[in-house]
């Protein structure tokens, strides 16, 4: 098996929202040293520590439950050279990577809510039925996904965007679950601000607006 001794970590910070990478050496733990990391907002974001280079520790704040998390690993789960995930023990959900730098920001770069590309050659005047609350909407929950705080039940983070005049579609090509965003009125963009977790129902529909909430299962 083919060993490496330098790795990427990916994670977001619960306290700004920032993506983070981190470079892991496998010297930066000699002297049986912990590695601690924080975000440019001083955020403490994980310690690594190990007693025997066999086994170790990772103490991770999750940004999906909201608190921390301590994870054993083995060096071959550190170090090995595939790409691997790290899941909430709580809800099973990714809350980081680990790998190497280019297989990290890959899968990461796919992940990213894509909403500056479906804007690019729209003009906002003619095509919204409110531009300003529309692009503050947008604003929002541009905010909402960097976070890592837009997913679906189902555990996929990978959300398909669909801009329209009144609204937002937000679909989950995974279990096909749906959530409607509108953005027409003051208290629209009022609601959306005020929302820190846009969570679709596995096989559901949710709409999200100021007048009503509205969730049922599609299925069935």
């Amino acid at each position: 098996m083919i060993v490496t001794t330098q790795q990427t970590l990916a994670l977001r910070c619960p306290a700004c929202g920032k993506l983070n990478y981190h470079q892991l050496s496998l010297f930066d733990f000699s002297g049986r040293r912990a590695v601690k990391a924080e975000c440019g907002c001083g955020f403490n974001l994980f310690t690594i520590s190990t007693r025997d280079h066999r086994s170790y520790l990772l103490q991770v704040h999750c940004t999906i439950c909201e608190t921390s998390h301590l994870l054993t690993m083995s060096a071959q789960d550190i170090w090995q050279p595939d790409l691997a995930s790290l899941y909430c023990p709580d809800t099973e959900m990714e809350m980081g990577f680990l790998g190497k730098s280019q297989l990290v920001r890959e899968v990461l770069d796919k992940k990213q809510l894509p909403l500056e590309d479906l804007l690019a050659d729209m003009d906002y005047d003619d095509f919204f039925t409110t531009p300003e609350v529309m692009l503050e909407v947008l604003r929002s929950l541009q905010k909402i996904a960097s976070r890592g705080h837009l997913y679906c039940q189902c555990g996929n983070f990978n959300i398909e965007v669909g801009v329209f005049p009144e609204k937002i579609e937000l679909h989950c090509p995974k279990c096909d679950s749906l959530a409607i965003v509108y953005g027409e009125t003051e208290e629209d963009l009022r609601v959306i601000q005020q929302t820190r977790i846009i969570e679709l129902v596995e096989g559901g529909f949710t709409s999200l607006d100021g007048r009503h909430f509205h969730s049922r299962n599609r299925k069935g």
